[in-house]
């Protein structure tokens, strides 16, 4: 009879984790909401407002963003791009 020999048992991911302490609410500021902490996802459905003094076309409609009106809009790589060029908010 042959013995295989003991084996230790794997370390698993648990008893390396550390506990993470949470940001206390009043920690956070308010401006900082859950839109403004990730890019919205490509294809979702969002709603975006033009920067005033800016004539920005509409590629889902054709015609016009309005100045200050919250428009739906689902996300392409140009809402993207216009996002981070600050020609369209999230609102």
């Amino acid at each position: 009879m042959s013995r295989t020999p003991a084996t230790k048992p794997a370390k698993t991911a648990a008893s390396s984790v550390q506990p993470v302490a949470q940001a206390d609410a009043a920690a956070v500021p308010e401006s900082a909401s859950k839109a403004e902490s990730r890019p919205p996802r490509l294809g979702e459905l969002v709603h975006v407002v033009v920067a005033e003094g800016v004539l920005l076309k509409n590629n889902e409609t054709g015609g016009y963003f309005p100045a200050g009106v919250p428009t739906p809009q689902a996300v392409t790589v140009t809402t993207l791009r216009r996002l981070k060029d600050g020609d369209l908010q999230l609102a």
